[in-house]
């Protein structure tokens, strides 16, 4: 049985196959023997090279070679290039990491086995909210997934009973940030004077992936920006990009992010010792996710007796709801994604050896859409709603 896999960039690519070819394929292969079923896998492992239009056409070449299942789109631009052609040819594409809230949608052919940010704009609006924030600024980077969270986000802080200013949005190519902080200062000078000078009830919203160390750089210019409480999502959290060019700026506004929690298991950290061994490479839980991905497409395939992509499509939702893999429950949603699980709430604060470190501030649960902040370790007051 062959399964696909489209990684979305060479640097992905190398790391990965190493580790489908010497854990994951021999890992389902063991499992599919042990179980008598007298087939076993066999991975085809191509590289998108970063590219959209690749990503498509290496899809059309799995196609044409009968491998109608895989696991691609690690990118959201590259499930979106894909995902009318897997329709239309009733493939299976199954993504390890794509996590824009715009990909979300009912009755495709793209599933997700990470959690999509669909998730993220009710965590974030409810966390900032139970921090004792009233109006919130966000700065936003001007894609897909940044559009896509602003626009859930907003009228979800709304009703909370808290206001959100004109949303400032640069490009995803800039790299001189200056008009768009500038924005930003305008607008925290206008809110702390509505919220009477207090600047706790007034936060700054950050969404932003690689180019957050230099926004954070070039926020220190502008004082009443700079000096209110930001947040961010998983772009920034536990960023050591942040910690290495921008540590001090970012103890300064603390930047509370968050990020789907991590699972605590030895299941998580015996793979990760495996990844690590077979690639040399740092681990991250979307290497778990691409490992569980594989898992429930393999259950799926022996479950019903065939990689047919419409019986595996319709098979794959019940095997995920009784499959707890190394990144935990993978329940997935109305939309075929994975079911949200607790967020924690990363920040950024001076360490005794090193100029940054990240440290746990509080946990968010999606169930209960309730935060619980760690008072007890944290050395500065929340004022609270």
């Amino acid at each position: 049985m062959k399964i696909g896999y489209i990684a979305p960039d060479t640097k992905t690519y190398t790391p990965t196959k190493a580790f489908i070819e010497k854990v994951v394929q021999p890992d389902l292969n063991a499992y599919a023997s042990s179980l008598g079923y007298g087939v076993s896998f066999e991975f085809v492992i191509e590289d998108a090279m970063g590219n959209p239009n690749t990503h498509l056409e290496l899809a059309q070449k799995l196609h044409q070679n009968k491998v109608d299942v895989f696991i691609g789109a690690g990118w959201s631009s590259h499930g979106c290039a894909t995902l009318s052609y897997a329709n239309a040819k009733k493939m299976l594409m199954l993504s390890p990491s794509s996590t824009s809230p715009t990909c979300a949608i009912a009755n495709d052919r793209w599933y997700r086995i990470c959690p999509a940010d669909t998730a993220l704009p009710s965590a974030l609006a409810d966390a900032i909210w139970s921090y004792g924030v009233k109006e919130l600024i966000i700065i936003q980077r001007g894609n897909s997934w940044g559009d896509g969270v602003v626009n859930m986000l907003k009228p979800l802080f709304t009703a909370n009973g808290g206001s959100v200013g004109q949303v400032v949005r640069y490009p995803a190519e800039t790299t001189d940030f200056c008009d768009y902080l500038k924005q930003g200062r305008t607008q925290a000078e206008e809110a702390i004077t509505r919220m009477g000078g207090d600047t706790s009830r007034v936060g700054v919203l950050l969404l932003a992936l690689d180019e957050a160390p230099t926004i954070l750089k070039q926020a220190s210019q502008y004082d009443a920006l700079y000096n209110l409480t930001w947040f961010g999502g998983d772009g920034t959290a536990k960023s050591q990009a942040i910690i290495d060019n921008s540590p001090l700026e970012a103890n300064h506004i603390k930047l509370f992010s968050l990020l789907a929690r991590s699972p605590d298991s030895i299941k998580y950290t015996d793979l990760e010792a495996r990844y690590v061994a077979a690639t040399g490479e740092d681990f991250s839980i979307y290497r778990a996710y691409l490992n569980d991905a594989a898992w429930v497409l393999a259950k799926s395939i022996l479950e019903i007796g065939s990689d047919n992509a419409t019986r595996v499509a319709a098979a794959l939702p019940g095997v995920c709801e009784d499959f707890y893999g190394a990144t935990g429950w993978c329940r997935l949603n109305r939309y075929g994604d994975r079911a949200p699980p607790p967020f924690d709430i990363w920040y950024y604060s001076p360490g005794t050896v090193v100029p940054s470190k990240s440290l746990s501030a509080a946990t968010y649960y999606p169930d209960t859409r309730a935060t619980s902040w760690n008072m007890g370790a944290l050395d500065f007051t929340i004022k609270g709603p």
